[in-house]
């Protein structure tokens, strides 16, 4: 399976509408991490990478609130135009 910029877009959107908890939220990136059947879209791969591992350690990269997942939902959206 090759996740791309608009599968992280669907979740991140269902915690943003309050459809997932942010544990739930959390569990899914985790749950990417180390599978050899998921792989990043080869032309996002450092953006997703890098959202998906933030989502998956709050521990680290702080805590997953709305504002939070805003800001990355920003980042995988790009500039607009």
């Amino acid at each position: 399976m090759v996740l791309k910029k608009e599968d992280f877009l669907r979740v991140i959107d269902r915690f943003l509408a309050g459809k997932i908890s942010a544990t739930q939220l959390q569990e899914w990136a985790a749950n990417l991490e180390g599978r050899e059947d998921v792989a990043f879209d080869e032309r996002e791969e450092a953006l997703l990478q890098n959202v998906s591992f933030r989502i998956a350690t709050p521990c680290i990269n702080g805590p997953l609130d709305h504002d939070s997942i805003l800001r990355m939902r920003r980042e995988l959206i790009g500039p607009e135009l």
